[in-house]
């Protein structure tokens, strides 16, 4: 039910891919509004439709149409709509510059995450330990640009810098790329320190609501990781097939 109580929801985002999401203002009142809620929260783009477990017929999931199927400590499953592009079928969108979440996933198999795979950066440079202080890498010139601009006005007047699609598939992206380096398996502890380290470097990225201002990128940096993996497998990636 919709209402200003705080709820917490359990995410089905895919297989093995569980989440908590807590709104601390409680359950939306409208199902868009949710949808956009999740979608920030996890990272997520493209055409998605939602069920929820009803716990009146043996815990089966139907269409959401409504929030006010919902309750506290509820269930949702995300669906994404087959309109989606696959994982790895539009390769060709790797000089494309508007990419989405997905589409930037897919593209990397034909460009950077090839370049990972063959450089020195790749399994050897995974057995360094995890830093005491983790360092976010650069970012593209014009991501880079904009958080420029973004820290100095946050500097003068707390505003939060607006991320656009493709400024926040770049920030992910080249994050658990760093990540990458010292974990393929990282833990709650190394998402939490990423997280806190873009926006300690990067203060304008904080997001209002949270309670250290990082718990969204780090629930965006899990979902990533999860994607880059995947796509690592399919490229044939010996130490992650030997644990998948």
């Amino acid at each position: 039910m919709a209402g200003s109580t705080p709820a917490r929801l359990k995410m089905i985002l895919g297989e093995n891919n569980i989440e908590k999401l807590t709104l601390p203002n409680g359950i939306p009142e409208s199902l868009d509004d949710l949808l956009s809620t999740i979608k920030t929260t996890f990272g997520l783009k493209g055409n998605l439709r939602l069920q929820y477990m009803d716990r009146d017929f043996g815990n089966d999931f139907f269409n959401l149409s409504s929030t006010t199927e919902l309750q506290d400590l509820g269930t949702i499953k995300v669906i994404h709509q087959q309109t989606n592009p696959p994982l790895i079928s539009d390769t060709q969108s790797t000089s494309s510059l508007s990419l989405s979440f997905e589409s930037d996933d897919s593209a990397s198999l034909a460009s950077n995450d090839t370049i990972i795979l063959s450089s020195p950066e790749s399994v050897s440079s995974r057995t360094q330990q995890w830093p005491a202080d983790f360092a976010i890498p650069q970012f593209s010139y014009d991501t880079e640009l904009q958080l420029e601009k973004g820290n100095t006005e946050y500097r003068v007047s707390q505003k939060m810098l607006t991320v656009s699609s493709r400024m926040l598939s770049d920030i992910l992206k080249r994050v658990a790329e760093e990540i990458y380096r010292y974990k393929a398996y990282p833990e709650e502890a190394h998402f939490c320190a990423a997280a806190e380290a873009l926006i300690k470097k990067h203060p304008c990225l904080k997001e209002p609501g949270s309670f250290n201002g990082s718990y969204g990128w780090k629930q965006r940096l899990k979902y990533k990781m999860g994607n880059y993996r995947t796509q690592l497998k399919l490229q044939g990636c010996p130490e992650l097939c030997v644990n998948s």
